[in-house]
């Protein structure tokens, strides 16, 4: 029987752009575009399936 693990990285940006969209939406007192928010997240996560 084979085992897999999932490996899920982060791009070195997405932490930082958190940082300055949280300090953006408390200083204008607007809501995040969830759509966008998804895709940016979608960019900046990759997973890869490794088999053993």
């Amino acid at each position: 029987m084979k085992t897999g693990q999932v490996i899920v990285t982060q791009a070195w940006w997405l932490t930082p752009y958190f940082y300055c969209l949280a300090a953006f939406c408390a200083l204008t007192g607007q809501e995040p575009d969830i759509d966008k928010l998804k895709a940016v997240i979608d960019r900046a996560l990759k997973t890869k399936i490794v088999w053993k």
